[in-house]
């Protein structure tokens, strides 16, 4: 994490868009009456651009972690950022991955975001942490805050996407007891969570079985999507999206067999 005051020690030229940081993360620190905002989109679309990334998107994370803990207006901007930085595809390339990770590196700093009055902050926040990147000694720290924010946190949504964050962080050990009570809640957000996540891992008996997952998740998808956020999970999508793809994979499954 680095603050604004260090901007100026960065050779921003060397990075393609690199211009962009710098005024973007400024303007992260000031009033909004004073913010420009066409000037404000045009710096963020030059670091995250209809989900293209550059070298310079990873030098901005560190001080997009700085502006989510420290910025009076713009917090959610970083955070939410961040998150959308954090969501590489499949097919990732090599900046992909630099980027992924350069947000990965600062996910211990953004711990406190867990801790925020703002629900908002707290599901971004576990969106960011949750894009696992190139986490090494760290990630048990990070799965053990997050599992707290499962088991402790009274808004089902932010419990949700903790249960969520868990299988995107890879935390095998304790995951598998969480989808199964997940799935006896009877909260429809929390039961179409742990379908997703039973689905997503495996954690069905037979055919039988994931066909009534799918069918539910679907169903409960349809009515539950609009409370997702805007900015997806890194590497899974929107709930709407998840069940869509468990859908075709059964399909697949039915025309040409396991």
């Amino acid at each position: 994490m680095r603050p604004p005051e260090e901007l100026e020690n960065v050779d921003w030229t060397a990075f393609e868009h690199g211009y962009a940081v710098p005024l973007l993360v400024r303007m992260m620190y000031m009033d909004p009456a004073d913010v420009d905002i066409n000037e404000y989109w045009d710096h963020h679309f030059s670091i995250l651009n209809l989900g293209e990334v550059y070298e310079a998107s990873a030098a901005a994370a560190p001080f997009l972690a700085h502006a989510a803990l420290h910025s009076e207006h713009y917090a959610y901007q970083a955070l939410a950022l961040l998150a959308d930085l954090a969501n590489r595809p499949d097919d990732a390339d090599e900046i992909d991955i630099q980027v992924r990770d350069a947000v990965a590196a600062q996910a211990q700093e953004l711990l406190p975001c867990l801790e925020s009055p703002d629900l908002d902050i707290k599901r971004l926040a576990l969106r960011a942490l949750g894009s696992g990147g190139s986490l090494g000694a760290e990630r048990p720290v990070i799965a053990g805050a997050v599992l707290d924010m499962f088991t402790c946190e009274p808004n089902t949504d932010v419990a949700a996407d903790a249960l969520t964050a868990l299988e995107t962080l890879g935390d095998a050990n304790t995951y598998a007891d969480l989808v199964e009570f997940a799935l006896n809640e009877p909260e429809p957000v929390l039961r179409l969570t742990g379908l997703l996540c039973a689905l997503e891992i495996g954690l069905v008996r037979d055919i039988r079985e994931r066909e009534d997952f799918v069918d539910e998740a679907r169903k409960l998808a349809a009515r539950w999507d609009r409370r997702d956020m805007r900015t997806p999970f890194p590497g899974l999508g929107t709930r709407t999206e998840r069940a869509e793809r468990q859908w075709q994979a059964l399909q697949l499954l039915y025309r040409y067999g396991p």
